[in-house]
């Protein structure tokens, strides 16, 4: 019986982990576009060179989009800038 608890539990926790996963996007030419379609609400961009600009295609109405900036090295990453 502690085995199906152990494995239940196990099973849990990789369907949790599943459906937080983050899609991975790499800058083309200096821009970050980020297709919001399908249910994308958590993004991380590897960060290997300068962005220029972040485009949201296909948002959904009052759809919350995480964006997780990370450099390809994992060093510090510094932003600025404004939304329109």
């Amino acid at each position: 019986m502690n085995i199906r608890k152990l494995l239940l539990t196990i099973a849990l926790c990789l369907c949790a982990a599943c459906a937080y996963a983050q899609n991975q996007i790499f800058p083309v030419a200096g821009v970050v576009t980020i297709n919001c379609s399908g249910g994308t609400n958590s993004v991380k961009v590897i960060v290997n060179a300068a962005v220029t600009s972040v485009v949201f295609s296909n948002p959904g109405g009052g759809q919350i989009v995480t964006v997780l900036f990370q450099h390809a090295t994992e060093r510090e990453t510094r932003l600025a800038g404004r939304t329109t």
